[in-house]
């Protein structure tokens, strides 16, 4: 057993190399500046993760990754080093994953610099996210959602409890109408100017495409082809739009329907083979579901009624559902369910606030909704028959659209 003072002579070695490594580190991994903002960058091969830390806090961030690497330090490495004991070193685990393991599956990358993670790192990889988790690649459970950033709607996403949320997209332009395709892998939006892109579940490469269209709205992307349908509005008439459908490469457009009325938000089925549509009627000064094949045949209105506005339609992953936000019966908007075939309908919510956009889970048994029960729009989550709705984001900023991402 080594003595009193031999015990703190060897701490205070420890101590001194940590503090050099700690003065190199902060040499070298410099935090990247954004305007007023501090960004660091966490990412697996899969998966990127962009937190903001504000400058009243730039001092505070620093300390609290001295303090974690000091107690690491000290808890894991000194007991073996002071005693020789290379043997009984303590390994970090998290969720019962051994620390290399979970160093292997993460990475270190600032903004400032593209090296590899400073040797500091690579023999002390504490990773510190908020919330505690590291963060992961898109997985059956993952909302893609969008939030109020900076002055912008941002392409966010998290897990169905409301965890993990992840910043996707920062460039300078609203981004609404997110959809996953491509089994997950890939995300589609649309911008307030009509621009349609596509960017990896992960974040990266952001491009546009159907450039030769002009203005997009309300794409719905194929979960099983490589195919968009979308609205193009009559650039001489504002109240006349029409259902095309594309694919991605913009070849072989095709325009679904006709006619003067106005037509939007396409909501494309899981199996590809049909649409359902917001129409307006003229007559009535209401808008009703429509549905037709996903070749544009066999047009059929779906939901009846001399007043009121049925919008934002979302397919079961069966197809045989239809879920949608109607203001129908007391002018406030609610969310309900229609079977395809019976047309018979269902509500789901009853509350005072607004409640609307529902997205079906993969699994059919829970609807994501948008809501301002809270006080603000924000994302919601409740089960199949409308009991114990949950709220998944709690910001001060307003969240919506939200999407289950299919990785089937």
């Amino acid at each position: 057993m080594l003595s009193g003072m031999g015990m703190f002579g060897c701490l205070n070695d420890r101590i001194s190399g940590f503090v050099s490594r700690i003065s190199l580190f902060v040499k070298r991994e410099a935090f990247a500046k954004r305007d007023t903002f501090h960004e660091i960058r966490f990412t697996s091969d899969a998966s990127r993760d962009t937190r903001y830390a504000s400058p009243d806090t730039r001092y505070g961030r620093p300390l609290l990754f001295f303090l974690s690497f000091f107690i690491l330090f000290y808890f894991a490495e000194y007991p073996a080093a002071c005693r020789g004991d290379e043997g009984e070193s303590r390994t970090l685990r998290s969720s019962n994953t051994k620390y290399s393991e979970v160093f292997e599956r993460s990475r270190v990358e600032y903004s400032a610099s593209k090296n590899e993670p400073s040797e500091f790192f690579k023999r002390y990889p504490v990773i510190l996210l908020q919330g505690g988790s590291f963060p992961t690649a898109a997985k059956a459970d993952t909302i893609a959602y969008s939030r109020l950033t900076d002055g912008y709607w941002q392409i966010w996403v998290m897990n169905s409890q409301g965890q993990n949320k992840r910043q996707l997209t920062a460039s300078p332009f609203d981004k609404r109408d997110s959809e996953g395709f491509s089994q997950g892998k890939k995300i589609g939006f649309r911008t307030a100017n009509g621009e349609l892109y596509i960017i990896n579940s992960d974040g990266t490469d952001e491009k546009e495409i159907l450039k030769k269209y002009g203005s997009i709205n309300n794409p719905s992307f194929s979960r099983v082809k490589e195919e968009v349908v979308f609205v193009r509005f009559d650039p001489q008439l504002i109240d006349k739009s029409n259902i095309w459908k594309s694919d991605l490469k913009g070849e072989n457009a095709l325009m679904l329907t006709r006619g003067v009325a106005l037509k939007y938000q396409p909501n494309l089925s899981p199996a590809a083979d049909k649409v359902v549509f917001v129409q307006a009627d003229q007559v009535n000064q209401s808008h009703h579901l429509w549905i037709m094949s996903a070749d544009g045949a066999d047009a059929r209105q779906l939901t009846f009624g001399k007043k009121g506005f049925d919008h934002l339609p979302a397919f079961s992953p069966d197809g045989k559902t239809v879920a949608f936000s109607s203001n129908r019966e007391n002018g406030n908007y609610e969310i309900y369910l229609i079977d395809v075939d019976s047309g018979a309908s269902q509500r789901l919510t009853n509350d005072s606030a607004l409640d609307t956009h529902p997205a079906f889970s993969q699994d059919g048994k829970r609807i994501a909704f948008v809501s301002d029960r809270s006080g603000s729009q924000q994302i919601w989550v409740m089960d199949l028959g409308g009991k114990n709705p949950v709220q998944l984001t709690n910001d001060k900023e307003e969240s919506i659209d939200p999407v289950w991402l299919d990785m089937r």
